[in-house]
């Protein structure tokens, strides 16, 4: 006696072949999905929107027609994730905010380089702490560096350390310094 084969069976048929289809163009799909990555100009049209978006939220004009802003630049936990998935590519447009001359915008994109981290930020990290004109971005500059493997970043701090004409950034800078000196000297 022969056995049928169920896959011969004209009601299995169908349902199977229409499944198959189904897995091959899921797993398209997903493929294409995973490789569709946003250029760097989009990227950078992004970080534009989002940076200036930021610095517009704080701003205020008083009856006598003086703008001002009298609170920090701050962003969304959502642009904050959307950034951080641009990973390096980010970096460059945010670091193009640390010569501006709005001193929310370079403590901004200070913070933000810091948080995207990495290799990558080092730089732009260095160029602020020793360049920004506000103290306040060369201290979070300070802070997003020790942040960072310390054999990358002790020159920068070190100088910082020795030279920044802001009593508390360079206190800060200090302080770091003599904390990787008692822990290297425990060691």
């Amino acid at each position: 006696m022969k056995t049928e084969n169920p896959l011969h069976n004209k009601f299995l048929v169908k349902p199977v072949a229409s499944l198959l289809s189904a897995l091959v163009i899921c797993a398209v799909l997903v493929s294409a999905q995973s490789t569709l990555q946003p250029t760097q100009e989009t990227i950078e049209k992004r970080v534009n929107e989002i940076m200036e978006f930021a610095l517009k939220k704080g701003v205020i004009t008083l009856p006598d027609g003086v703008r001002a802003t009298p609170m920090r630049a701050n962003i969304s936990l959502e642009e904050l994730q959307e950034l951080r998935s641009f990973g390096d590519r980010a970096i460059s447009p945010l670091s193009k905010y640390l010569d501006s001359t709005d001193l929310r915008a370079q403590t901004l994109a200070v913070n933000l380089v810091g948080a995207i981290g990495g290799k990558s930020a080092i730089r732009p990290l260095s160029y602020a702490a020793d360049r920004c004109t506000s103290a306040v971005a060369r201290l979070a500059a300070v802070e997003n560096l020790g942040q960072q493997p310390w054999a990358d970043v002790v020159n920068v701090i070190e100088r910082v350390s020795a030279n920044d004409p802001d009593p508390l950034v360079k206190k800060a800078a200090q302080e770091m310094v003599a904390k990787h000196r008692a822990a290297t000297n425990k060691q």
